[in-house]
């Protein structure tokens, strides 16, 4: 048997059709479940090429996914100093997979069958995956069995309508081969109580505090979402008030130490200047797709200073560097110390410490960006306001203050964490990408295309999203945003849906 006698079912196309079918899902939804460990597609080679990246997942059919499961053969093995580059060959493809250098750990060899499973990632153009196992199959019909099982996965799960499943009672349920370490920490998950049961279609993914993130969700990922999560409250949550002289409130190292867990980030207010964009803007048309000012309308952004300063984030970061460290000591010390004396967990020293950290809470900012979760504010911070909110409360577990109070951590007060240094007057802003700030902007890019295909036409939304690419500070702008703004302009009886795809004005 050859995987020419294997024919799959057409799949539904990718894109803004295979978006628009998932029965109603938003952006978020979808993102925390493809960090589920069952969020696994088994697939080939040619469907991982073929995948569709929506910006924080992939999308085969109508299955939106991160991971992926494959069974070829190992036509090339490449060691390198921290990692092995393995490529395997299915016969619909070849695909280069990467798994982190461990010593005490022998995978398969070239020519070998292997069961591939782990995250795909895009770099340079060219889809990868950064392996979380790599197993050697001794049976010689494990790969037409696997043929068999795509196929039919091919005509039932990826081409149905994608409902989210339920969470598995328990937490025994778990698919073959996936880690723990894509899960999301929950309330949950985490071993704490919720008040209110989660829906089985639309799971509730209320993170819990970050002091109680246990030590196998400390990893660069979950951090990721406790960023987002609150970049998205502090802007959207914000109470603004003018203050005369912004500067002073953390230019300081005095001010600095003086930050606890309730105490206020600072975000800079938008301009009265309105000729002001954002930015490291590039020579791209800004065209009409951009109001001229937005500032009046904008909430302040939050920059990398005002994250670092929130304490339980900042803890949370801390926590990630060091349980990085520690799985990295543990990998170097069961490969090149076999057999000795077992040592005590690498200490980083507290420059180093506050390095990484801040090396973390950058990455996260840029892969945001990448995501088309945030984008840059329109302006450098000339003024620091301060905003009438516990940033730290919707972390809290089952939520009492008098709770909360007892989880804060003030790690600006403790001896072992150094202060900041002062934040930059051209540090940039960070907004999150939600239909109110989108809004504006989306109309000015449906005079622009109406005026261009004519008013008896409508505007399709490949259409818009191709204008506001025009943008750099949109470029990242992905169809789900769109789709999102124009269920409230709708709503708002400022547009309508003329069939099919396509959009117009009212």
């Amino acid at each position: 048997m050859s995987f020419n006698d294997v024919t799959l079912p057409s799949l539904p196309p990718t894109g803004q059709a295979g978006l628009l079918s998932m029965a109603g899902y938003t952006y978020e939804e979808l993102v925390s479940w493809t960090y589920r460990s069952d969020a696994v597609a088994r697939c080939l080679v040619s469907d991982i090429l073929q995948m569709q990246s929506f910006g924080g997942y992939f999308q085969l059919g109508n299955f939106p996914c991160r991971s992926a499961q494959l069974v070829g053969i190992i036509v090339g093995v490449q060691e390198k100093e921290k990692r092995i580059l393995y490529t395997l060959d299915d016969g619909t493809g070849v695909i280069d997979c990467i798994r982190r250098r461990n010593l005490s750990e022998r995978g398969p060899a070239t020519g070998d069958t292997a069961t591939c499973s782990g995250r795909i990632v895009e770099n340079w153009g060219e889809k990868q995956l950064e392996l979380d196992s790599i197993d050697t199959v001794h049976d010689p019909t494990a790969e037409p069995r696997h043929w068999l099982r795509v196929r039919q996965l091919h005509a039932t799960l990826y081409r149905q309508l994608f409902v989210i499943p339920p969470l598995p009672v328990g937490g025994g349920h778990t698919l073959d081969n996936a880690k723990v370490s894509h899960a999301v920490p929950t309330a949950g998950s985490l071993g704490v109580n919720s008040s209110q049961p989660s829906s089985p279609v639309k799971p509730s993914m209320k993170l819990c505090h970050p002091s109680k993130v246990k030590s196998q969700y400390l990893t660069a990922e979950v951090f990721l979402l406790y960023v987002k999560d609150c970049i998205k409250m502090a802007c959207e949550h914000s109470s603004v008030s003018w203050n005369d002289n912004p500067v002073d409130a953390l230019s300081t190292k005095k001010n600095v130490a003086q930050c606890d867990a309730d105490t206020v980030p600072k975000l800079c207010a938008a301009p009265t200047s309105s000729s002001r964009y954002l930015p490291r803007h590039g020579t791209l048309d800004v065209g009409a797709c951009l109001s001229r000012t937005t500032a009046g309308v904008e909430s302040p952004g939050i920059t990398l200073s005002s994250l670092r300063r929130i304490s339980p984030l900042a803890m949370l970061a801390k926590r990630v560097v060091h349980a990085e460290a520690r799985r990295r000591g543990r990998q170097q010390g069961t490969g090149e110390h076999a057999g000795s004396v077992r040592e005590s967990p690498p200490t980083l020293s507290r420059e180093e410490d506050v390095r990484k950290a801040k090396r973390l809470f950058s990455w996260a900012l840029r892969k945001l960006r990448q995501e088309g979760s945030i984008v840059l504010g329109i302006v450098t911070p000339k003024a620091l306001v301060e905003i009438d909110t516990n940033l730290s409360v919707p972390w809290s577990s089952t939520a009492s203050n008098q709770e909360f109070s007892t989880t804060s951590i003030n790690l600006s007060a403790r001896p072992d964490f150094p202060p900041l240094s002062p934040p930059s007057d051209n540090e940039e802003t960070y907004l999150p990408v939600t239909p109110a700030l989108l809004s504006s902007h989306l109309l000015e890019a449906f005079k622009y295309c109406l005026l261009k295909k004519g008013k008896k036409k409508g505007v399709s939304m490949r259409d818009l999203l191709s204008r506001m690419h025009c943008d750099e500070r949109w470029e990242y702008l992905g169809a789900w945003n769109i789709e999102e703004t124009l269920k409230v302009l709708e709503q708002e009886e400022k547009v309508c849906k003329m069939g099919g795809d396509e959009w117009t004005l009212i």
